[in-house]
């Protein structure tokens, strides 16, 4: 079997961001907080990253790519910003759901827009994964009355969505030299300011924190899983079908599940165990017929 490193190499940035959830749960930062110090750490990451070995990305005139940078990253930050309200609705588990959804705006804008052949075979293995993670969620059947956190859920969905289709936009529009690293600075630059922008005058709260714990943690997190993790991510989900890229995606909250059993002896029902196992199988049958050059109607 002839391995597809782009799948191979998204797979790896998305199992580096499968460790932000844990992470997040041993700082003392509030969610807007959170959300925005990861952003702001992972910018000034990628920043020096650039500056320092790909000095070639800045002063090349070619800033088509900048807008789409910039709308990805301001829907990514109000993506995490709605997210944690749909928590206090729903749970962790109904809006990490809810969230996922963006495989459905996803697979509805590459077939009109980008014209990609959606194949039932797809379908049937998106069915499954998406039927193994609402069966993780603990708590689903206390939430049906909740119709509010809902559409917060379906708004993440979307927002995501919007993020994963404007760096591909982003790229497509760039043509040669496209500066892989400093977009995604600029991605994560744009989220952290849409998350201050909502903290600072819209919530009325201050995002100062002085907790030199949370902070180290917080910016290791930035650096391996949104940093590394997303340029991963970022320069692979590009190269292969925007519907697959979005169907592989949902691996991260499965792989998360998996580590917060691990590390920190979370319980799990034999429901949830089914879960984990139908959605793992789902998205490897799924890499095995992709790479298998298989995968037909």
């Amino acid at each position: 079997m002839k391995i597809n490193w782009n799948i191979f190499k998204l797979m790896l940035g998305i199992t580096a961001i499968s460790f932000s959830p844990l992470v997040v749960k041993q700082v003392s930062f509030g969610p807007t907080a959170g959300a925005f110090y990861r952003s702001l750490y992972a910018a000034a990451f990628l920043l020096a990253w650039s500056v320092i070995f790909f000095k070639r990305e800045f002063g090349s005139g070619n800033y088509k790519w900048l807008p789409f940078a910039v709308i990805g990253g301001v829907s990514l930050g109000i993506d995490l910003i709605i997210w944690h309200r749909s928590i206090l609705y729903l749970g962790a588990g109904p809006a990490t759901f809810l969230g996922n959804s963006q495989i459905i705006f996803v697979v509805i804008f590459a077939a009109l827009v980008f014209k990609e052949k959606i194949t039932l075979s797809f379908g049937l293995y998106a069915g499954a994964i998406m039927l193994g993670l609402y069966l993780l969620i603990p708590d689903a059947v206390n939430t049906v009355t909740k119709p509010t956190g809902y559409i917060y859920g379906l708004i993440v969905g979307l927002t995501y969505a919007v993020m994963l289709i404007s760096m591909r936009y982003a790229k497509s529009r760039s043509g040669k030299g496209y500066p892989e690293i400093l977009s995604l600075c600029v991605i994560f630059a744009a989220s952290a300011a849409a998350i201050a922008f909502h903290a600072l005058f819209l919530e009325r709260a201050t995002l100062a924190v002085f907790d030199l714990k949370s902070h180290v943690l917080m910016a290791l997190t930035a650096l391996f899983a949104q940093a590394v993790g997303w340029y991963l991510i970022k320069t692979n989900i590009t190269k292969i079908p925007a519907h697959e890229g979005s169907l592989l995606l949902i691996l991260q909250p499965i792989l998360a599940t998996i580590w917060g059993i691990i590390l920190f002896k979370e319980p799990m029902s034999a429901v949830q165990f089914f879960g984990v196992a139908l959605a793992s199988a789902g998205i490897a049958l799924f890499v095995f017929k992709t790479n298998s050059g298989v995968l037909e109607e």
